[in-house]
């Protein structure tokens, strides 16, 4: 179980980046389902609701240690009404990598959500980012042995 320590959003993703999908006040309990892989967001199931999201771990207090919950990788909801973006290509220009699409119908009030897994260092990580524009500049360096790799998805 998890206490939120104030007033804490919780999100459909493991990132900021994400969309609000419900909201913690203070002293508000849940039960956690698993963690991401670095432990930093936990997915819940808020005590007022049976569906579950992610919250950062540091704005709650947790009554376990972090280390026995396990990580999880649960599938993202998705809006079937709003297409996936088309004609999505990537170049290379030294270390930035520039994410391009066609933008999605309808393109008024949309936004896009990249997830990638790119080389910080020597290791992967994953990471998210949004915007506005149907284009992205990601800085990636060509440190790591293996590929970068990504996909971008539409939020309303």
């Amino acid at each position: 179980m998890i206490i939120a320590n104030g007033s804490v959003n919780c999100r459909y993703g493991p990132d900021a980046a994400y969309l609000y999908a419900w909201g913690l006040s203070q002293g508000d309990i849940a039960e956690v389902k698993g963690k991401n892989y670095a432990g930093t967001w936990l997915w819940i199931v808020p005590h007022d609701t049976v569906w579950t999201c992610w919250v950062a771990a540091s704005v709650v207090t947790l009554n376990v240690e972090l280390e026995s919950i396990p990580a999880i990788f649960p599938v993202l909801l998705t809006n079937n009404q709003v297409p996936a973006p088309s004609g999505v290509h990537a170049v290379r220009a030294g270390n930035n990598v520039t994410l391009s699409w066609n933008p999605a119908p309808p393109s008024v009030d949309l936004g896009y959500l990249i997830e990638a897994r790119i080389c910080l260092g020597a290791y992967q990580w994953d990471v998210v980012y949004s915007t506005l524009n149907p284009s992205y500049v990601i800085n990636d360096p060509q440190t790591c042995g293996a590929a970068s790799y990504g996909q971008v998805r539409v939020f309303n």
